[in-house]
């Protein structure tokens, strides 16, 4: 593939901006691999946080993908000075909104201006930003006349749960930036119309789901489940997740069943998760985060997958997350709040799905009990 960018003949050169380590932010991973694999020279531009993280990313991205630190936050990779003020203006950003609600781009993203220059180095054709460093970096470069498109991954704006969230200045950039986009995508047919409405879009984003394909999972068993199971997962298991409700609603299951989780438990939030379930007859299980190739052919171990999302705030009302969809693809079934998102999806598989109103523990009672008595249906995605 040929291309002219900005003087230079060969491979168009995409950048992708991001705030994120690729362990925790698959949807830049994918993106990135599957441009380089269609011919595109392609660089990750990101914030580092973490050692560790930052090795396990080089392994997710593909060999001909340049991986590079804008900022650097890893204590003896960068000078202390760098690394302390970087920390510094972020603190002075949280206490200038603490005291006096003043908004700032440093609330959202560590040394957003050294992002942009680190971005205008690279001389790409194209831009493409992710998360909110990814936002206001995408604003910045658009502004000065570069090429910009925009993966909303969560509507930022309507993510306001955070009282220290600058909702207010995210609004705004999202607004200009997104009008002004070579191009949007977004992970559910919901919040594409939500945005497009919102902020009077030319046209509805391009819908993008949050999903792996099969194939790159190590293989799927193919022998019964474990009845009388459910499982979660998620990179961390704490509050506000839904599963407090969830715990409230096994007290009202009379079968005894086993609940997997997956992820890294919050402090003190595990305790509570034992305590909960003490008081029944149904077992809790704790299982670390694992690999996206590892965790398929894990859930497809077992019966029910719990896609338990809340209505509030938007973002996550609109969202579809990989969740419902790894369950399709593993042939669980499935119960599911009723937000938007996943009332989406529920259309396609009404035989598997269970909708559920969030915070109704009774209903999930009833719901996981009409799942657990069902016969076995094993349909699995194959895409």
């Amino acid at each position: 593939m040929t291309a002219t960018g900005r003087g230079r003949v060969g491979r168009a050169h995409i950048v992708v901006v991001t705030g994120q380590h690729m362990v925790a932010n698959p949807r830049v991973w994918k993106e990135a691999n599957t441009l380089s694999s269609a011919g595109f020279r392609v660089t990750v531009l990101t914030v580092h946080y973490d050692g560790e993280k930052a090795r396990r990313d080089r392994a997710l991205l593909d060999p001909d993908v340049r991986y590079l630190a804008a900022v650097n936050l890893i204590q003896g990779e960068s000078g202390f000075s760098d690394v302390y003020l970087s920390r510094v203006r972020r603190r002075l950003a949280f206490a200038m909104k603490r005291h006096f609600g003043r908004d700032s781009t440093r609330l959202l993203a560590y040394r957003p201006g050294k992002m942009v220059r680190a971005a205008l180095a690279q001389e790409a054709d194209l831009y493409i930003c992710h998360q909110e460093t990814g936002l206001i970096v995408g604003d910045a470069l658009r502004r000065k006349g570069r090429k910009v498109a925009f993966d909303v991954e969560d509507w930022y704006s309507r993510d306001y749960v955070n009282p220290l969230r600058a909702v207010r200045l995210l609004d705004d950039i999202e607004r200009e930036a997104l009008q002004g986009a070579a191009f949007v995508t977004c992970p559910s047919r919901s919040m594409s119309d939500a945005l497009h409405s919102h902020h009077g879009l030319p046209v509805p984003p391009a819908v993008l789901y949050n999903g792996f394909s099969v194939k790159e999972s190590v293989d799927i068993p193919d022998g019964p489940v474990e009845r009388d199971t459910l499982v979660w997962f998620s990179q961390v298991i704490g509050p506000e997740r839904g599963l407090e409700t969830l715990a409230e609603a096994m007290g009202a299951v009379r079968r005894p069943m086993a609940v997997h989780l997956v992820g890294e438990a919050v402090p003190g939030f595990r305790e509570l998760l034992i305590s909960a379930f003490s008081k029944g007859p149904h077992t809790l299980v704790f299982h670390p985060p694992m690999e996206h190739e590892r965790l398929l052919p894990f859930i497809a171990r077992f019966d029910i997958g719990l896609a338990i999302e809340n209505r509030q705030p938007e973002s996550r009302d609109t969202t579809v997350t990989n969740k419902i969809l790894q369950y399709m693809q593993a042939g669980n079934r499935i119960l599911a709040t009723d937000t938007r998102g996943q009332v989406e999806v529920a259309r396609h598989l009404k035989d598997r799905i269970r909708l559920v109103r969030p915070g109704q523990p009774s209903e999930w009672a009833d719901a996981i009990e009409h799942l657990n008595v069902q016969p076995e249906l094993r349909t699995r995605e194959q895409s």
